[in-house]
């Protein structure tokens, strides 16, 4: 769990990286795909934790199965609500920059340069608290997912896998 989960982090990193540089371009229009996509793919992410590995988790820890969990059930609470406060943050602020680059783009990019500076310093406040919130998953949570039943284990990996590979329908490619 903890390879498939920390290696979608770092192609989040490339995909962050990638829309870094189209701001250091000014090119608003590639900002606002890359922005696009990057808000995409960290749903995913955040889908397949919500939807799988926190309840995972979470039932483990009401089971009493902490003592195989390593950790106490009270921290395990409290270091996953702190994560899916994370996410709620992650996705109401690029929420918030895909509406500013809508409007820009509706009324043909004024202030571009001035709205794109303003933009790039929130994603780059985003990315800061998102390493952090990387450190954790790696450090703690993603070791909990190992701790569980093989079986259990196994099956919870093939639910994430499929939602980490589900890309909206916009991003694939048309055969």
């Amino acid at each position: 769990m903890k390879d498939l989960l920390a290696a979608d982090h770092l192609e989040l990193d490339v995909v962050l990286d990638e829309l870094l540089a189209a701001f250091e371009k000014t090119d608003a229009a590639e900002v606002f795909q890359k922005l696009d996509f990057f808000w995409a793919r960290l749903a995913m992410h955040i889908r397949a934790e919500h939807l799988h590995l926190f309840p995972s988790i979470l039932k483990a820890a009401q089971n009493d199965e902490t003592r195989d969990l390593k950790a106490a059930p009270d921290f395990i609470r409290e270091a996953i609500g702190q994560l899916k406060s994370d996410h709620n943050f992650f996705m109401r602020e690029l929420a918030g920059a895909i509406k500013q680059m809508f409007e820009m783009r509706e009324n043909n990019w004024p202030d571009k340069d001035e709205k794109l500076a303003d933009l790039r310093e929130k994603i780059n406040i985003l990315r800061e608290r998102l390493e952090r919130h990387n450190e954790l998953e790696e450090s703690e949570v993603y070791s909990w997912a190992e701790a569980l039943k093989p079986a259990d284990a196994a099956i919870l990996r093939t639910k994430i896998q499929r939602e980490l590979e589900n890309l909206p329908p916009r991003f694939r490619k048309s055969v």
